[in-house]
């Protein structure tokens, strides 16, 4: 009896996950940090996915689904939110990229003024100007994952780039930026009297600020975790005593961290 040859059938080819970049207003910054990684984000793109839309590439037909969608900027108009919600009805996983997104940032101090006589101040002459509260993009829609900093570190971004692609959970630093800026020999400057918020801030941008002699203004986010509540008593202590409150609240609300920080005392 001749023995049949028992024909092996090819693997299933793994369809690679549909992404989509959409950018609310900001100032681009994060946009431009991940196209300076060049050939390393295009190949990156190429190899782990299928782009679906990119906020660069206007003639792109937008697509009814996208397993990944990444979100740079504020929503500060009313399509801003509108666009932002209906991408995450069609995006099965969600990150927001930057501090914008994550914090809300520099347009969020108008949060801390009197917005109506600032809105008049600037448009005189328009009376009927939409003019909200600014919140991350989390107030409006769930997020999976965010990606800190203003702008992004580019390295950082390729790496949850890759693994989000491979279905790896991304992990982020859980150290403060004072473990990166001791680690680069730098001075500190808390112990020179600046207001340095570098102790309780999430590393992971290698204290870029502090490397330039440059004080942290928090613009990664405060860490999590309830034992780092007690870090920021003592350093919004310490800082007050440095600066007075007011000052340390003007700095508190550069990058948006005001609220999470008062939550802490």
């Amino acid at each position: 009896m001749i023995k049949q040859k028992t024909i092996k059938k090819p693997a299933k080819k793994k369809t690679k996950p549909v992404v989509a970049f959409l950018s609310l207003s900001g100032c681009e910054g994060c946009s431009f940090a991940m196209l300076d990684l060049g050939g390393e984000f295009f190949n990156a793109l190429v190899h782990h996915y299928k782009l679906g839309e990119h906020h660069f590439l206007e003639e792109m037909k937008g697509k009814r689904h996208y397993d990944i969608t990444f979100v740079d900027g504020a929503p500060l108009t009313l399509e801003n939110t509108k666009v932002l919600k209906e991408m995450r009805e069609r995006s099965d996983y969600m990150v927001a990229v930057g501090s914008c997104a994550a914090l809300g940032v520099v347009p969020g101090i108008k949060n801390y003024v009197d917005k109506k006589k600032k809105a008049t101040y600037v448009y005189p002459k328009n009376k009927k100007i939409y003019n909200p509260d600014i919140h991350p993009i989390s107030r409006y829609v769930k997020v999976d994952l965010v990606i800190p900093g203003c702008p992004i570190d580019n390295k950082e971004f390729l790496k949850v780039f890759t693994d989000v692609a491979q279905g790896i959970e991304p992990q982020l630093s859980h150290r403060p930026v004072c473990y990166e800026c001791q680690s680069n020999g730098n001075p500190c400057l808390l112990q020179q009297g600046q207001p340095c918020l570098g102790p309780v801030i999430q590393g992971g941008c290698n204290a870029v600020c502090l490397n330039s002699r440059y004080y942290c203004r928090g613009c990664r986010g405060i860490l999590k975790g309830g034992t780092i509540d007690d870090a920021v008593k003592t350093l919004n202590t310490k800082i007050e005593k440095l600066v007075g409150k007011r000052a340390l609240h003007h700095i508190l609300q550069i990058y948006g961290i005001q609220e999470d920080w008062l939550n802490r005392l």
